[in-house]
């Protein structure tokens, strides 16, 4: 459904990235992504929810905000799910990212 590593190399320090998972869904019917859990408060997504079409690819359109956290350097590695309105979970996938 989404690639299970995401890597958005280097961020430097206190600043702000935006990017798109591209899910695919395999189902004969569309299915839903309402909420997107994440292992840290500096990423979240832009627009929910993202209804994505059977057999057809779609996005999740991502922000890693590190303003929230000015000082910190180091690597993240941050999980991720996507939940539908029943609170089932859609997929799950990892971003990695260098702070610098």
């Amino acid at each position: 459904m989404v690639p299970p590593l995401t890597d958005l190399g280097v961020v430097r320090q206190g600043q702000s990235s935006s990017f798109d998972l591209t899910l695919r869904n395999p189902l004969n019917r569309t299915f839903v992504v309402d909420r997107l859990d994440s292992s840290c408060l500096c990423l979240t997504p832009r627009f929910m929810p993202v209804a994505i079409p059977p057999e057809s690819e779609g996005r999740v359109s991502m922000e890693l905000d590190l303003g929230k956290e000015p000082e910190f350097t180091g690597r993240l590695l941050i999980r991720i799910e996507g939940r539908d309105s029943s609170d089932h979970r859609m997929f799950q996938a990892q971003v990695a990212v260098k702070v610098e």
